[in-house]
């Protein structure tokens, strides 16, 4: 026993002789640096690219079996140019010795300075890193996919099961993408990663930064990122609880500011799922683009994608904004080949008024200084192989309800299709407060006009000519520039640049309306036309709600048909062209009384005194019909006929719809003068025509009798 313990022992001083020998020899003896030429061409004859190594290559065997090198640059793949695919200025592993004898892999920090990786697409679609992905292995008969993966995924398991590394950690790194066949252009700089104890199925500290600069689209910003990694042995499940990311620096299409992302990611790589659970995204933004140059929201919610099924789940939504209040849920399936969304969407009530003002944002000028002050809506979103749509929409607008459904068919091709119902809206309530125009001082008026602005075209023709649009608008009372109506209905129609509404309103002043408008871009000018039928109209509440006058009286109808071109109001007018035709019955012009006009200058051509009148100040009728010609934004009419018990009118003459002027001829014959209106002291002028010339303008016009023709 005495000469066995005698022999271990001097075989166990020889090894460790042997050992501590190979430590100090094996450094002394061997140069790695000899085998650069041998290392560059195995490079070059395994993968076609020049590998230079320009540093020294360090090497240590004890305690620490390890490797150090020093300014390596791995040269780009043909016709992409002189920059390398890769560079490392400084890089360093080394793994323990001893643990290695019993299949033990115990691997320090591993340390990373300097790197660089250009990447690039040619605009043929070949990439740079072609020629290394390995594509020849199966031509060179190699197992079959399915086999190598499944021994890759044991080998992977025995070895993962027995890594253990110190962490990782890698400092002014860069990585450039560069699509020269879309011109995307996407740099990664100032990469810094930092890691605790790499184990599996033990947590890890990680933290993560980075800056981005992009010129198409245009961006820049800087990424921190930090939470504690956690994985199992295979590396197929991993959690990072909490994740912290934060966005700052951003600039992004004149937009800047900072957005943080909070939650809790679990991932299962095996089948490609992830869940982001408790979300919490604040972004606090700031530019001209935004509305009021400042934004400020947040976001929370949870979700779930499934990668390989292409769907995902988002639960819990919830976006906040000041006082406004945004909830729902939102499902998404085939995301790549035909996407589909379905989901709810709530917005709280809330005061739209003062969220503007808080937010910094215009509010819109109304004359209603309550108007905007409760704004609430719920949607539901579905989608179909053929598109998308809202439906089972409600929206609550002040005293307004909204309800119905909007559908987008074809979204790479939109085509929209709606159907919505309004109970009640006062257009008046939310449209400015006229302004008074004020009057001009003599020297302004003397002075010459300021030169004419360029004008400004109505219609977004472009836009016009690609909609594809047909639905239903309902709205069961109506309050618009003072006219009141209910029961309206409009049908739109738009396709290949042409429009057409055609328009219904059951209850009118007692009356109804029933017509169409019609507008065609497809020329060079927009073309307009208009076919109008009013029946049976009370013209005087209609007169008075409109105007703010009350100038005529009786029960009317009114027939119009006419077209126009251009872009502009003024063009419009120029280029109007059509027909009307109207009649009113048991009623009175008001604010003329041609009876006591007729007096009074008879009076003064008598040298008699004026009589006084106790009559109203109106001119009654039976019926007054009229129709006339529009030419190039020029009335004419020459069969204006108004008849009453003592009296016949006729007019003719002309009406400048562009200029605003008149220049008509009311031409009444005193047929009675035993009954009607005033037409007692006349009987000297029975059956003599007794013209009454109106001209000026539509807000002033003037009236004179021509006596010369009744003399």
């Amino acid at each position: 026993m005495g000469k066995l313990f005698k022999t271990l022992f001097i075989l166990v001083v020889v090894l460790v002789i042997l050992v501590v020998a190979a430590v100090i020899l094996i450094p002394l003896v061997v140069d790695p640096n000899d085998y650069k030429d041998e290392i560059a061409a195995q490079v070059k004859q395994n993968t076609g690219r020049e590998l230079q190594i320009g540093g020294n290559i360090g090497l240590s065997v004890f305690p620490w079996l390890g490797l150090e090198l020093n300014d390596l640059r791995l040269s780009n793949a043909p016709g992409f140019g002189e920059r390398p695919f890769a560079a490392v200025e400084h890089a360093e592993v080394r793994a323990k010795l001893l643990p290695l004898l019993s299949k033990r892999l115990e691997v320090d920090t591993v340390r990373v300075e300097g790197l660089a990786l250009y990447l690039a697409k040619a605009e043929d679609g070949r990439s740079n890193w072609d020629d290394l992905a390995g594509s020849g292995a199966e031509a060179s008969g190699e197992a079959a996919p399915a086999k190598r993966a499944e021994a890759a995924e044991v080998g992977t398991t025995q070895a993962l099961g027995a890594l253990a590394v110190g962490g990782v950690e890698i400092e002014n790194a860069q990585v450039l993408w560069d699509d020269r066949s879309t011109g995307q252009r996407y740099e990664v700089r100032d990469i810094a990663l930092k890691t605790g104890s790499l184990s599996p199925g033990k947590p890890v500290d990680l933290e993560l930064s980075l800056a981005v600069d992009s010129a198409q689209p245009a961006l820049q910003a800087r990424l921190d990122l930090e939470g504690t990694l956690e994985t199992d042995a295979n590396m197929q499940q991993l959690r990072i609880e909490p994740l912290k990311l934060r966005l700052r620096e951003l600039a992004a299409e004149g937009v800047t500011g900072e957005v943080d992302l909070r939650a809790n990611l679990n991932a299962d790589l095996a089948v490609q799922r992830y869940f982001l659970q408790g979300i919490e995204l604040v972004a606090d933004l700031k530019g001209q683009s935004l509305p009021g140059e400042a934004l400020r929201s947040e976001l929370g919610a949870d979700l779930e994608a499934d990668l390989a099924a292409g769907s995902f789940a988002i639960e819990g939504l919830k976006v906040t904004s000041g006082d406004l209040r945004l909830s729902g849920a939102l499902q998404g399936s085939h995301i790549e080949t035909s996407p589909r969304i379905d989901g709810n969407l709530s917005l709280a009530e809330f005061n739209l008024r003062q969220w503007l003002i808080a937010m910094g944002l215009s509010v819109p000028e109304t004359a209603d200084p309550n108007a905007l002050s409760r704004l609430s809506a719920n949607l539901q979103l579905r989608s179909a192989e053929d598109g998308i749509g809202a439906e089972n929409i409600v929206m609550q607008l002040d005293e307004t309800r909204l309800q119905g459904t909007v559908r987008v068919l074809q979204p790479q091709d939109p085509k929209f299709r709606f159907d919505l119902q309004v109970d009640r809206i006062d257009l008046d309530r939310y449209l400015p407060v006229a302004a008074d125009q004020p009057q001009a001082t003599q020297a302004q008026a003397a002075a010459a006009p300021p030169p004419a602005a360029p004008p400004v075209p109505m219609l977004p023709v472009d836009t016009l000519r690609s909609l594809d649009l047909e639905g239903i608008f309902k709205v069961g009372h109506l309050i618009v520039q003072g006219l009141r109506m209910e029961g309206i209905e409009l049908d739109l129609r738009a396709k290949d640049g042409k429009l057409t509404i055609d328009d219904r309103v059951a209850s009118l002043y007692q009356g109804n309306l029933n017509g169409s408008l019609g507008l065609n871009v497809t020329g060079e000018a927009p073309r307009l036309s208009a076919k109008q039928r009013l029946a049976k109209i009370q013209a005087g509440p209609l007169l008075q709600d409109l105007t703010g006058k009350d100038t005529l009286t009786g029960t009317g109808q009114f027939n119009l048909d006419v077209t126009a071109r251009g872009q502009t109001p003024e063009q419009l007018k120029q280029s109007l062209n059509g027909k009307l035709d109207l009649g009113f019955y048991e009623g009175a012009v008001k604010g003329v009384n041609l009876a006591q006009m007729i007096r009074e200058a008879k009076a003064r051509y008598s040298g008699e005194p004026i009589p006084r009148s106790t009559e109203p100040n109106q001119t009654d009728f039976s019926e007054l019909t009229a129709s006339g010609v529009i030419a190039n934004g020029v009335l004419t009419s020459n069969d204006l006929l108004a008849k009453s018990p003592y009296l016949r009118v006729s007019g003719e003459g002309t009406v400048d719809l562009v200029a605003e002027g008149l220049d008509y001829t009311v031409t009444p014959v005193i047929v009675s003068t035993e009954k009607g209106q005033g037409g007692e002291g006349l009987e000297e002028l029975k059956g003599i025509p007794v013209p009454v010339r109106v001209t000026g303008s539509f807000s002033d016009p003037s009236y004179g009798i021509d006596w010369k023709t009744v003399v």
